[in-house]
């Protein structure tokens, strides 16, 4: 019976590009399983550019839509490149250097240019993710695990 479907209402932050077997996929497999219609709002910047969450405008407007329950879950995914783990294996094989460790979490002070611009900017889309997770009732957070080093 239509009246007795339960409405999952997701927000999905860095969603990535549209691929298979991506999260909102699965969400949508389980709703004739567990009996629920997914309504699901996938914002990245890969995306549309209408998505960008350091514009100020669209960070404002996804913190109201969490903070007027507009959503059962949010899933937040913010980029992780500068605080891979495996930046940490350059010795063993090429690739790109750590740009951060346990002793600075925030980044390494002696990095410039480029490289402490992206540090920075990771740093703020983390931020803003931790404080979108605190307003809601349910959250999902991925990042990688404490560098440790």
């Amino acid at each position: 019976n239509d009246a007795d479907t339960k409405v999952l209402r997701v927000l999905y932050v860095f969603a990535g590009e549209k691929r298979r077997a991506d999260v909102c996929e699965f969400l949508t497999l389980g709703q004739e399983r567990f009996g629920y219609l997914l309504v699901m709002h996938e914002r990245d910047i890969l995306r549309s550019m209408d998505d960008d969450i350091s514009r100020d405008d669209v960070w404002e407007t996804l913190l109201l839509d969490v903070d007027s329950g507009n959503y059962d879950v949010v899933i937040v995914t913010p980029p992780r490149s500068t605080f891979s783990r495996a930046r940490n294996n350059y010795l063993k094989s090429p690739g790109p250097r750590p740009l951060r460790s346990a002793q600075y979490p925030y980044g390494f002070p002696w990095l410039g240019g480029k490289q402490a611009r992206e540090v920075r900017f990771h740093n703020d889309l983390v931020t803003k993710s931790i404080q979108l997770a605190e307003r809601c009732r349910l959250f999902l957070f991925e990042h990688p695990k404490d560098l440790g080093t």
